[in-house]
């Protein structure tokens, strides 16, 4: 039998900045990886005509640093 939701364990998430060449944005994430995953999201919709180069650009560019709370 599943668990209720209140007992399961939840991952702690964290603020990192996230940079791509000249863009940049703060993100509330579990982990570096999906700091990248939501920072392209959130980086399309402040800038959609950087689109293209955001979804296209590697993971390795993007530059993620933890920030303290």
């Amino acid at each position: 039998m599943n668990a209720p939701i209140s007992s399961t364990k939840k991952l702690k998430s964290q603020r990192f900045r996230v940079r791509l060449g000249f863009l940049e944005t703060v993100i509330q994430a579990a982990d570096p990886s999906q700091a990248v995953q939501l920072a392209r999201r959130q980086l399309a919709l402040e800038m959609p005509r950087h689109w293209d180069m955001i979804y296209s650009a590697q993971p390795a560019r993007f530059q993620v640093e933890r920030l303290e709370r």
